[in-house]
């Protein structure tokens, strides 16, 4: 199978700054007891932060390449098994089977929790 082109887009190293820490400590001491004037010079700093980032040329925050991109084998067509607890059809190779139900991986797991009813088996016997 023959390769295409992509485009990685990944923050620089540095991109965001390093930590503040001004800004640390203001965070730190942040707590419900906290006073006006600390809550002001927190959100005064995250704002400035914010702008800086937000006003910075974007080639200064990202680097933008080129790779070569694999296209993935063409999927298998599988046929869809319905859930016996929602009904909903699944794909076959992601059904569960519990007790003999077979599932859909969200009701198997709600079952296993006990958030769903764990119900005698519904199949034949043996399964």
């Amino acid at each position: 199978m023959q390769g295409g082109k992509a485009i990685r887009i990944s923050p620089r190293p540095g991109t965001f700054g390093a930590p503040d820490p001004e800004r640390e400590a203001v965070l730190a001491s942040m707590n419900s007891e906290a006073g006006p004037d600390v809550r002001r010079r927190f959100f005064e700093l995250q704002r400035n932060r914010s702008e800086g980032v937000l006003s910075a040329p974007l080639e200064q925050l990202y680097e933008v390449r080129e790779v070569p991109a694999e296209v993935p084998p063409r999927a298998r067509v599988m046929a869809s098994v319905d859930c016996a607890a929602c009904g909903e059809p699944t794909m076959e190779t992601r059904i569960r089977r519990l007790y003999g139900d077979l599932m859909c991986a969200p009701c198997f797991e709600e079952r296993l929790s006990g958030r769903m009813p764990l119900d005698a088996p519904s199949r034949r016997p043996g399964l």
